[in-house]
């Protein structure tokens, strides 16, 4: 054969070869490359880093975050093991501690304050007397590296600051007018399904030297986020109440604590609400913000405006009711952890101001929501109103807890609700760590000693593991309109 033959009948068999080789099983993967980008033996495609190293989240030794399954193996035939997103994050315990400096910055009228905090955002809210620009300065560890400004001049400065890492802590002042705040830090929201430490009060009202001491025990179990179930001023349209009954008294702790309110009805549906609220819009109607829901860690709340008509009317939803019902039945509900719902007004409630028995709960709260809330396994409705403290049991297994404690003026006992098992009248908040497995409610003085605590497994819903009161908590104060005082 002529040397010409011989390089013909070559590249003729190379052909052949990778004809062969084109035909094979699609299912096969030769010399251990892997279908869809998966990469084995500790190939790092999109930035993964190998030997232990785990930047944003990414799992060293063997774990699999993002959906992908090791040695080939896609479970309910997906071939790429993306489908159906990241596998969740295994929740972490004990709970992280946080750093908690309580330091007023008195730079500006209101603030700076934060609000809307989720795991790679947050909203920086500040007012100033004047109408002036605005600028957050921002940055991981304790020296801002990055601005972010706003569109024109305003009285109340709203930013949103977007791109953030989860349980991160970061520094930030803000400036307006050529004049800077103190510095300042916060957390963004842990991952999914991590743990977390939250506070929940209402009612401070009228009584700032009180919620003053309320704010300190509050920041003595330095919580990750707080929650308000409203009447946080007197009389919502005066502006100047907003500062002295709520920001002034809360300010060093609203510096670095994000504040998820609900709407009580002392607030009158002021415009303050929406111009010093920073709350998720989902709607076109800006009035509607009052009713809203978000994730934190490994909890889902929803926050209901119990002044307006969140209830379905016979059979037929209200915009709000319709809305409400999507949140509590919604994947993202029910993946959670815990489930939360909270509002001013309770469904039943045992006390009202002294001399006056004519409260006794909040009918549609007890007949729609409550009713609603079980049938969905949410772990317990908080609310306020009343001023004090009362925990009970309803619909076989949600807790119902009012914390009224703030600061206002305290309610006196009038009568008795089968569902309720403890009934105290004293200034209080919750301090709540929703677990890994179990979540733990403690009523609070604002000295930091605890008169009841309930706590509750997460893997049997309305199952209690643990609870109070104390045993020497002492009998309520009896209302002189109470009817138990004619027998």
């Amino acid at each position: 054969m002529s040397l010409r033959g011989c390089i013909w009948m070559l590249l003729t068999l190379t052909l052949l070869f990778v004809i062969v080789s084109g035909c094979s099983d699609d299912d096969a993967t030769p010399d251990g490359d892997t279908p869809d980008g998966d990469t084995p033996d500790g190939d790092t495609p999109d930035g993964d880093t190998p030997d232990g190293d785990t930047p944003d989240g990414d799992t060293p030794d063997g774990d699999t975050p993002d959906g992908d399954e090791p040695d080939g193996d896609n479970p309910d035939g997906d071939e790429d093991g993306d489908e159906d997103g990241p596998i969740p994050l295994q929740c972490v315990s004990p709970i992280a501690q946080r750093e908690l400096p309580m330091v007023a910055d008195d730079t500006f009228e209101l603030g700076p304050y934060l609000m809307q905090a989720t795991d790679t955002s947050i909203v920086v809210m500040w007012r100033t007397v004047d109408e002036s620009d605005g600028t957050v300065l921002i940055g991981e560890g304790d020296e801002p590296d990055q601005t972010l400004s706003q569109e024109g001049v305003s009285n109340v400065h709203e930013i949103k600051v977007e791109g953030l890492s989860p349980n991160q802590r970061y520094a930030y002042r803000v400036r307006s007018n050529g004049t800077t705040s103190a510095m300042h830090h916060f957390y963004t929201a842990p991952g999914e399904n991590q743990g977390f430490r939250f506070a929940v009060w209402g009612d401070n009202q009228h009584g700032p030297a009180t919620f003053s001491t309320v704010v300190d025990g509050i920041a003595a179990t330095k919580p990750h986020m707080l929650a308000g179930v409203g009447d946080h001023v007197q009389e919502g349209s005066l502006y100047s109440l907003w500062r002295d009954q709520l920001f002034e008294p809360a300010r060093p702790l609203f510096h670095e604590v994000p504040f998820f309110p609900a709407i009580g009805n002392h607030e009158d549906y002021s415009q303050n609400i929406y111009d010093l609220y920073a709350l998720p819009l989902w709607s076109d109607d800006a009035e509607e913000e009052s009713v809203y829901s978000y994730t934190y860690g490994n909890a889902f709340f929803v926050v209901i405006d119990t002044n307006k008509a969140f209830f379905a009317i016979g059979d037929a939803d209200t915009t709000l009711s319709a809305y409400i019902r999507e949140q509590i039945t919604s994947p993202a509900a029910q993946a959670a952890t815990w489930r939360f719902a909270y509002a001013h007004e309770p469904g039943y409630a045992e006390a009202w101001g002294d001399g006056s028995c004519t409260y006794e709960g909040y009918q549609p709260v007890r007949g729609w929501l409550l009713p609603l809330l079980a049938e969905n396994h949410f772990h317990a409705y908080f609310s306020g109103h009343m001023h004090g403290y009362e925990r009970g049991t309803v619909e076989g297994g949600l807790t119902h807890i009012i914390t009224g404690g703030g600061g206002g003026t305290l309610d006196a006992w009038c009568m008795d609700w089968p569902e309720t098992k403890v009934a105290h009248y004293e200034h209080h908040f919750l301090n709540i760590e929703a677990g890994c497995d179990t979540l733990r409610i403690e009523a609070t003085y604002p000295d930091g000693e605890v008169f009841d605590w309930l706590e509750l497994s997460a893997d049997s819903w309305g199952t209690v593991l643990d609870e109070g009161p104390v045993d020497d908590l002492p009998p309520p104060t009896v209302n002189s309109d109470s009817p138990s005082l004619d027998e």
